[in-house]
């Protein structure tokens, strides 16, 4: 009886964690859409843009720039690299919007987000993955997923989530160094839950 007791109480305290959790990410993402969030002691002020043509609309730091092309070719080395890159003032913390040629509905962007998982546990069989899901965000279906990967200036956290925009997968990721996984990674997802998707004029 004990036993069971103890399995109650630690459903509990894992629930309450759970909540807690919950409530801390909504109150980010009000802070982010309010417009100032504290970071590391600093308050960042965030801000709504419209990227890609006003296909899209999101909250990021006001103080985040375009990175330059030099840095974009060191930090992404792959001639495949994202069309939009913004960084913090050592290009440590970056964001990224990319609106790719693949097909895609809704429906399949669950298999598609299995499918990426799939391709990157062959080809770095060193990542260390955290979560992965589909969120309704704004209306549309998001897949995510979360990792910790190896990268030329050390280990990097990793989100990447997509959604579908006009018929074609809409790619977006944020990275930042292992050390500041503590101060972003929330920060990070509630960035995401600012993401708009808007409907084709």
């Amino acid at each position: 009886m004990k036993h069971m007791d103890e399995d109650i109480i630690e459903l509990i305290n894992n629930n309450e964690k759970l909540q807690e959790e919950m409530k801390n990410k909504e109150e980010l993402e009000k802070q982010i859409r309010g417009g100032v969030v504290a970071i590391d002691g600093e308050n960042i002020e965030f801000e709504e843009r419209s990227l890609l043509e006003d296909k899209i609309k999101i909250c990021i730091p006001k103080s985040f720039e375009i990175m330059s092309h030099q840095d974009a070719m060191t930090k992404y080395p792959s001639e495949r690299r994202p069309e939009l890159i913004f960084t913090n003032r050592d290009t440590s913390v970056n964001i990224s919007f990319n609106h790719m040629e693949n097909r895609i509905t809704e429906e399949s962007l669950e298999d598609f987000k299995n499918s990426m998982i799939e391709i990157l546990k062959n080809m770095q069989p060193s990542i260390k993955w955290l979560e992965s899901g589909l969120e309704k965000i704004n209306g549309k279906n998001i897949a995510f997923y979360e990792m910790m990967a190896p990268a030329f200036d050390g280990e990097t956290y990793n989100l990447i989530y997509f959604g579908e925009l006009e018929g074609r997968v809409l790619l977006c990721s944020f990275n930042c160094l292992e050390d500041q996984v503590e101060s972003w990674r929330a920060v990070s997802f509630a960035m995401m839950k600012t993401l708009k998707i808007c409907k084709e004029k």
